[in-house]
């Protein structure tokens, strides 16, 4: 019993403040997952990028380590190698026949189908816990994903973002038109972006080529 509503008061005016309360408590009641892609063929790179070390872990180990703070599991989608460590987390395999990360994203939807999602690529060497954070705040009623806008030309990033189970109805109905951009889902009404706040922005920076690693080593002062 959440309340009782006696037939002489006004029922209308003491349930809403009481479901503004409730309906979010519930919401984030939904179990939450982490999905970490992986499999990429990194040919700019001409290695892995999981697989790269800074200040003496992989990028994958680093990921995962972070990840576990803010979720009840972690999950790797995609082909590859992993550190000998990360060898009892839960592998997905792509979902065949759908292109790129839009598969490895479905492949977790589908494994837990009712629950939420943190995803993220493995070639974010700034990822931090704050951005995680920042990114789970967003939960909220009405709110089926996070797909953030990360700079000045207000670009979509869809891997590092947050999926609510709901999200999975936009995103099988775009694998369906053949579209595997999970992007594309930016324009529904139940999909918010926003920018992060700019002290957390590097959390979004993914790394393509050894030029672009070298800057960002400089950047931050890693190794």
């Amino acid at each position: 019993i959440i309340a009782a509503l006696p037939r002489a008061s006004d029922r209308a005016g003491r349930l809403m403040p009481i479901l503004d309360d409730w309906l979010p408590e519930q919401w984030v009641k939904t179990p939450l997952y982490g999905c970490i892609l992986i499999g990429g063929r990194s040919t700019r790179m001409s290695s892995p990028k999981h697989l790269l070390v800074e200040n003496g872990k992989t990028w994958l180990e680093k990921t995962v380590e972070l990840l576990k703070q803010v979720v009840n599991g972690v999950v790797i989608a995609g082909a590859g190698t992993v550190p000998e460590g990360l060898t009892d987390i839960v592998r997905l395999p792509d979902v065949p026949g759908i292109e790129g990360p839009m598969s490895g994203i479905l492949s977790a939807m589908r494994w837990a189908p009712y629950s939420s999602w943190l995803v993220t690529a493995c070639d974010l060497p700034g990822l931090s816990l704050e951005a995680l954070q920042w990114l789970l705040s967003s939960r909220r009623p009405g709110t089926w994903a996070t797909l953030p806008n990360v700079d000045e030309n207000r670009k979509i990033e869809p891997l590092l973002a947050h999926y609510d189970f709901r999200a999975r109805i936009l995103l099988e109905k775009l694998t369906g038109e053949g579209i595997f951009s999970p992007s594309r889902i930016a324009d529904n009404s139940k999909v918010i972006n926003v920018s992060p706040p700019a002290q957390l922005s590097a959390a979004w920076r993914n790394i393509n080529t050894k030029a672009e690693l070298n800057l960002f080593r400089k950047a931050y002062n890693t190794k």
